[in-house]
C-alpha cells in the first residue's frame, strides 16, 4: 500500500501505521523464534520447527536447511518447501509448528497441514 494515500484521513493514516507496525513487531517476533530455535539445535534434539514431527536427524547438519528462515528442517519439510519453490507458492514461517507453538499455546498444527 501507497502511506500517501492516507494524507487525508487521519484515521485511515493511522490505521494504516497500526497494522505496519504490528507486521514488523510479529516479524521480529518470529524472527527471536526462529533463532532461540536454531541455536538450541545445535545442542539438543529437537522436532522439525515446521511440521513439528520428531524426524530429524540425531546430527543437526544432516537435516535440509529451510529455504525461507535460517534453520534447520525435516528432509520431508525440505521436500515440501522444494515443491511449494517449485510451484511459485508463498507461505511463511507463521504457519510453522514452533511459531505456534510459542505464539498459541494451545496450536495443534500438523492436523492442519497433513
Amino acid at each position: 500500500m501507497d502511506e500517501n494515500i492516507y494524507k487525508n484521513c487521519t484515521l485511515c493514516e493511522q490505521e494504516y501505521f497500526t497494522k505496519k507496525a504490528r507486521g514488523i513487531a510479529e516479524r521480529n517476533i518470529v524472527n527471536g523464534i526462529i533463532a532461540v530455535y536454531k541455536e538450541k539445535q545445535l545442542s539438543e534434539h529437537l522436532p522439525c520447527p515446521m511440521c513439528g514431527l520428531d524426524n530429524m536427524a540425531d546430527n543437526v547438519h544432516r537435516n535440509a536447511t529451510s529455504r525461507i528462515a535460517p534453520v534447520q528442517i525435516c528432509d520431508v519439510c525440505g521436500i515440501r518447501e522444494a515443491l511449494f519453490a517449485f510451484e511459485s507458492r508463498n507461505y511463511s514461517v507463521l504457519s510453522w509448528w514452533i511459531v505456534g507453538k510459542i505464539l498459541h499455546k494451545d496450536y495443534d498444527h500438523y492436523s492442519e497441514t497433513a
